[in-house]
């Protein structure tokens, strides 16, 4: 029997009056200007994209500090909306950053023991199948090496995350276990990056591919055993700050423990960092279809944003027009 997989993705509607009130009693500000929380109005597209392109999925857990969009079907049989309340800790709460929010995920009760879990960026455009994100039960990614550079408050959590990796695990022990899953042919050129950093006697860093990601609930409550002081430090922030450690380091303590299935998942997806120049190439990826997979990530390099999703989301209306079950 094929084992159930969850799909979780996570949500804020900014404009929402208690979560606004909440964020600038709490950060301090004033007025929020912040690009983060810019609304593409394309949630019902990812919904749309799931039920025609992954109609296999057990349970989609949507998760929210609360409030759910209007038009939103909560009462759809695979949908299961979850207040961060519901599974997080009440001394983290309310929570303005994604790091505990993510890191706390495998404590959401009756999630199935394997899960994908999305950004509201990321859509399905094109039919996948169960073995794009887990084979023989283990979640499909990529062990290419990629060394790390440090800038901004990002790169400082993908470090934290990348430090603990070394402390836990020997990058040439790790190899050495698993050496097919590390060279595997199935990542074509992306080997190159492997083959440059192998040499190195600790991990300098793995490439980030930004995609739905397929995880183990077993990952997650391991990794807490082993990191417990510094994951709750994380949590206990309510603001994102470079001492946080990242949702990254579970996606590596799979790779570092041999539980994963290799699998180039570039070879289907499409990654797009939005500016005033590619949005018609996004459309196009859309409408074409060529892709199973497109993340569309907000940027300051996107100032015509009122156009820009306008013309998405037009391109969304013409492969998805219908309304899913999980709208009203």
């Amino acid at each position: 029997m094929t084992q159930p997989i969850d799909f979780v993705i996570t949500w804020v509607d900014n404009n929402d009056p208690s979560w606004r009130a909440d964020y600038l009693k709490f950060s301090g500000r004033t007025d929020d200007d912040s690009i983060r929380y810019r609304d593409w109005d394309s949630l019902r597209f990812w919904f749309r994209g799931v039920e025609k392109f992954a109609p296999w999925v057990n349970k989609i857990f949507f998760i929210t500090c609360g409030h759910v969009p209007e038009w939103l079907n909560v009462d759809a049989p695979k949908l299961r909306v979850i207040s961060h309340s519901d599974y997080m800790d009440g001394q983290y709460l309310p929570t303005f950053s994604s790091h505990p929010i993510e890191f706390c995920l495998h404590r959401i009760e009756g999630l199935s023991d394997r899960f994908v879990y999305f950004n509201d960026d990321t859509f399905l455009i094109n039919d996948v199948k169960p073995t794009r994100f887990f084979v023989d039960g283990l979640p499909c990614d990529m062990a290419i090496l990629s060394p790390m550079f440090i800038g901004g408050m990002h790169g400082h959590t993908v470090y934290n995350a990348l430090d603990i990796i070394n402390t836990f695990f020997k990058k040439r022990t790790v190899i050495k276990e698993n050496p097919l899953k590390w060279f595997h042919p199935q990542y074509g050129t992306y080997l190159i990056r492997n083959l440059f950093d192998v040499g190195y006697s600790y991990f300098t860093g793995f490439y980030d591919h930004h995609l739905p990601q397929g995880y183990l609930k077993e990952t997650f409550e391991d990794a807490w055993k082993h990191n417990r002081k510094s994951f709750e430090d994380t949590c206990s922030h309510k603001f994102r700050c470079q001492d946080d450690v990242c949702i990254w380091v579970m996606r590596y303590w799979q790779l570092a423990t041999g539980r994963f299935h290799p699998l180039n998942l570039t070879s289907d997806s499409k990654y797009f960092l939005t500016n005033d120049v590619n949005v018609d190439e996004v459309s196009h990826v859309i409408s074409s279809q060529r892709k199973n997979v497109i993340v569309i990530n907000d940027s300051l390099e996107l100032n015509d944003f009122e156009k820009a999703k306008k013309v998405i989301n037009q391109a969304f209306m013409k492969i998805l027009p219908d309304k899913s079950c999980y709208e009203l």
